[in-house]
C-alpha cells in the first residue's frame, strides 16, 4: 500500500494522525508532512503504518459483528 492509501483507509476508520502517530511511536507533524507527500517514509514506516491500519480494520469489523449479534 502507498502512503496515501494508508491515509484514505485511516480516515475511512476514523482515526487521527495522533493516534496512528502514537501508535507507531512518531511525532504526528512527521506523520502529517509524510501524509501530504513533503517528507518521504521508510518502508518500515509504510509497513508499520499498515500493520496498525489492519488490527483497527480487524477491531472494527469485529465491532461490528457483535453489534449485530446483540440486535438479534
Amino acid at each position: 500500500m502507498t502512503i496515501e492509501e494508508l491515509r484514505q483507509k485511516r480516515i475511512e476508520l476514523g482515526l487521527s494522525q495522533g493516534y496512528i502517530a502514537e501508535a507507531l511511536g512518531i511525532n504526528r507533524c512527521w506523520l502529517s508532512l509524510c501524509e501530504k507527500r513533503k517528507k518521504q517514509p521508510s518502508k518500515a514506516l509504510i509497513i508499520a503504518y499498515k500493520a496498525v491500519i489492519d488490527e483497527c480494520q480487524k477491531v472494527a469489523e469485529n465491532l461490528e459483528f457483535v453489534k449485530k449479534i446483540r440486535k438479534k
